[in-house]
C-alpha cells in the first residue's frame, strides 16, 4: 500500500492539469478517502481512528456498491461501526468530487449516500453482451438451496446468495434517485452497456 505522502506527489505532479486532481488536492486536508482493494478492507480499522486522530473530519470508506456486511464482507461493518454495484471508477471519483466540493459539511455527516449507473439484472445483463457482441451466453441455473450450503466456505456461493437474497443493491432505486437529485442533479453515469467490449 502506498504512503499518503506518495499518494500526494503523485497528485501534485499533475495537479495544474486536471481539474478533478484540482479538487481532490483541495479537499484532502480535512477528509479522507479509502479506496482499498475489497480483499483488504480490514486495513480501514486501522486507517479511521488514524484520520480522526489527525483531524480528518470526513472519511469516505471503500464500500464497493453491496450494502453486504456478511462473511468475508464483515470488514465493511466494522470500519462503519467506527466510523458511527458496478460503477465506472470515472464515474465514481466524479460523483465523490462533486459531493465533497459542492454540499454542506452538516449534508455529510453521518451520511450514506447510495448511488449507481443503473440498476440491471444479470439476465438483463447477459442480453445486452448478447446484443452487442452477437453471441449466445449459456446460463447455468443454480438450486438456492443447495447454494447456500457453501454459503461460509465458497466465496462463488457466498457472493450467488447474497445477490439471490437482494443483498446486491446499493439501496432501494428510491433512496438512490433521492441521493442524486439531492446531491448531483445533473448526474449522468456511463451506461453499463458502453462497459461492453
Amino acid at each position: 500500500m502506498s504512503s499518503p505522502y506518495t499518494i500526494l506527489v503523485a497528485i501534485d505532479a499533475d495537479i495544474k492539469t486536471d481539474p478533478l486532481l484540482c479538487v481532490w488536492w483541495h479537499l484532502f486536508s480535512c477528509c479522507s478517502i479509502s479506496a482499498v482493494a475489497p480483499n483488504i478492507m480490514m486495513v480501514q480499522k486501522t486507517i479511521v481512528p488514524a484520520a480522526k486522530a489527525a483531524g480528518i473530519q470526513l472519511f469516505v470508506p471503500a464500500e464497493y456498491g453491496v450494502r453486504v456486511t456478511e462473511g468475508p464482507n464483515v470488514a465493511k461493518k466494522e470500519v462503519q461501526e467506527l466510523l458511527a454495484h458496478i460503477t465506472s471508477r470515472t464515474d465514481v471519483g466524479r460523483f465523490v468530487a462533486h459531493v465533497l466540493s459542492t454540499a454542506a459539511k452538516s449534508a455529510l455527516e453521518g451520511a450514506r449516500l447510495p448511488f449507481e449507473t443503473e440498476r440491471l439484472s444479470p439476465l438483463q445483463i447477459r442480453d445486452l453482451v448478447e446484443k452487442k457482441l452477437g453471441k449466445k451466453i449459456e446460463v447455468r441455473h443454480v438450486d438456492y438451496e443447495e447454494n447456500k450450503k457453501n454459503f461460509d466456505t465458497d466465496v462463488v456461493a457466498f457472493i450467488t446468495t447474497m445477490f439471490e437474497e437482494g443483498h446486491g443493491l446499493v439501496d432501494t432505486e428510491k433512496e438512490v434517485k433521492e441521493t442524486a437529485a439531492k446531491f448531483f442533479p445533473d448526474w449522468n453515469p456511463t451506461p453499463y452497456e458502453a462497459f461492453i467490449a
